[in-house]
């Protein structure tokens, strides 16, 4: 507000957002799903285009991994899991979510197998504006997003031999927000006193 003036700007952007959620609950890798998210429609948000397509991806890995061998140092090493997302005019996205296992390095002694725990998790967010993405999450039917997800170990060892049995699981989240384009912003004059708009102020009173 401009103290004085009896002149009050107010701007009032306008933008809305649609956003679906779907989740796969842990399921032993590796596993494949399909999705069917709602496509947007412009006619239920006011003839407006869609501006922005963003794909959010939530993972969670659980289990253990179980090591034996005979002389061996494993000297580092991740374990957990990765899921792959393939969408409408193509997207095609990935999240990963791992333990570190190595260092500290595990010597592998013959007849005594080594079993870690893995319970951990990651997201990542994806934002698109493509051409050919915005039009095939466009209309009024569904789109399928297939997921892959598998289980991953990297490891680097030295020594002798080394089996690895690797038992976890993986939950997915997969969420879709549509953004339009915004309306324009509105700047609404509201006079506070007088009968007129008050362009300028004026110091002080004529005589």
């Amino acid at each position: 507000m401009l103290s004085g003036c009896g002149l009050l700007l107010v701007s009032v952007p306008a933008m809305a957002t649609l956003i679906e959620t779907q989740t796969v609950p842990p399921t032993a890798t590796m596993w494949t799903e399909t999705l069917d998210f709602a496509q947007y429609n412009p006619a239920d948000n006011d003839g407006k285009a869609l501006l922005q397509v963003n794909v959010l991806l939530e993972m969670e890995v659980t289990g253990e991994v179980t090591f034996t061998g005979s002389n061996t140092t494993i000297n580092t090493g991740n374990a957990g899991g990765s899921l792959a997302v393939t969408g409408p005019g193509g997207i095609d996205v990935s999240v990963e979510a791992v333990k570190q296992i190595a260092p500290p390095a595990i010597q592998l002694v013959s007849g005594q197998p080594v079993v870690i725990g893995i319970d951990t998790s990651d997201s990542v967010l994806y934002q698109f504006t493509g051409a050919a993405i915005l039009a095939a999450s466009t209309g009024t039917g569904t789109v399928p997003y297939d997921l892959v997800a598998d289980g991953l170990l990297t490891l680097k060892i030295t020594g002798g031999n080394i089996s690895v049995n690797q038992n976890t699981t993986v939950g997915a989240s997969v969420t879709v927000e549509y953004i339009p384009i915004p309306e324009p912003a509105s700047l609404a004059l509201m006079l506070v006193g007088g009968l007129g708009l008050l362009i300028g102020c004026g110091g002080g009173r004529r005589p």
